[in-house]
């Protein structure tokens, strides 16, 4: 008898282990007890979250090589099947900027069907280590690698911006880091100082929102202003325009 025990609680511990939990952070949450006023709190912070994260996504996808609404596409499915599914109430899901240094290669030289394909690999290597019980071992990745690593890509990723930023008229940036950052410098008499006025405006905004609106995310209040703003302008351009056709 005690070893029939011994053998079950064996092959408990081994399906335990093996096992692939599945919406875990869901099942939790109700059987804690999810009232109205957690739901509220839920929704409310959705809504910020979702301000920043769409344009974001749009951003990146564009970043990357490919139209907007793909990085819409992205954001809107994994915001949903991540929480459905996942193992954490705090998880983030969602493009993410670190990863457009690596994605922007894949897009160029392989197109969008190539990225679907690398994307399902790495789904199914992510699962697999998942499985295996591997990512543990991220603990002992040292510090210093991952900080020069997220640092290395936010410089990419600031010179790379600066073609939109200032408004340049550089249809792809090929070629290595240095070779892009010759392109940019070369391309800087074609410099367009409206784009490059709204997004000045943008930094300044977002950097001084965090006094002024302290509970309110600054790219949030960056975007509001720089809409409201061109939503004036434009308007002022719409109703100038017939008065000068008229006078003429």
């Amino acid at each position: 008898l005690a070893g029939g025990l011994h053998r079950i609680g064996e092959m408990n511990a081994m399906t335990h282990r093996f096992s692939i939990p599945i919406a875990t952070a869901l099942r939790n949450s109700l059987k804690d007890g999810y009232d109205f006023n957690r739901f509220k709190n839920d929704a409310i912070a959705g809504l910020i979250v979702s301000l920043v994260a769409l344009p974001l996504a749009m951003a990146l996808s564009i970043a990357v090589g490919l139209p907007p609404q793909h990085g819409l596409y992205t954001a809107i499915v994994a915001g949903i099947v991540v929480p459905l599914l996942g193992g954490s109430n705090f998880q983030v899901s969602g493009p993410t900027a670190a990863f457009v240094v690596i994605v922007a290669p894949i897009v160029s030289e392989h197109g969008l069907r190539g990225l679907i394909i690398t994307t399902i690999l790495a789904g199914a290597l992510l699962i697999a280590l998942g499985i295996a019980r591997l990512g543990r071992y991220i603990n002992y990745v040292p510090y210093p690698v991952t900080t020069g690593f997220t640092s290395g890509i936010a410089v990419v990723i600031a010179t790379l911006a600066l073609n939109d930023f200032l408004g340049l008229r550089i249809e792809a940036l090929q070629g290595d880091y240095l070779h892009k950052v010759a392109l940019i410098a070369g391309a800087i008499p074609t410099l367009y100082w409206p784009e490059a006025l709204v997004g000045i405006v943008s930094l300044a905004v977002m950097a001084g929102s965090g006094r002024i609106l302290p509970k309110v995310p600054s790219p949030v209040v960056g975007i509001a202003a720089v809409r409201g703003a061109r939503a004036a302008v434009a308007m002022g351009f719409t109703f100038a325009v017939p008065a000068q056709e008229r006078g003429a």
